[in-house]
């Protein structure tokens, strides 16, 4: 069955399950399609793993070019 026949509230459930591994499923899931890119896009963010001064100082220029961003974190490890 391909992905576009499938509700996006069944998706959303997926990901919710998915995506709490600090960033790297949310960013895989952006490269299936561009379907599963705008579907996922509110959980990529939703478990953040920052490892290093780059990785904090690029998490805090991205939020500080789109502030929204934030309100998707529910798991932040630095």
């Amino acid at each position: 069955m391909p992905t576009v026949q499938l509700p996006p509230e069944l998706w959303h459930h997926i990901f919710d399950i998915v995506c709490i591994d600090g960033g790297q499923m949310g960013c895989a899931l952006s490269l299936v399609s561009r379907y599963i890119r705008e579907c996922s896009r509110p959980y990529k963010l939703r478990s953040v793993a920052l490892r290093g001064i780059h990785r904090i100082s690029a998490f805090s220029a991205l939020l500080s070019e789109a502030p929204a961003a934030l309100d998707h974190v529910q798991h932040l490890f630095i």
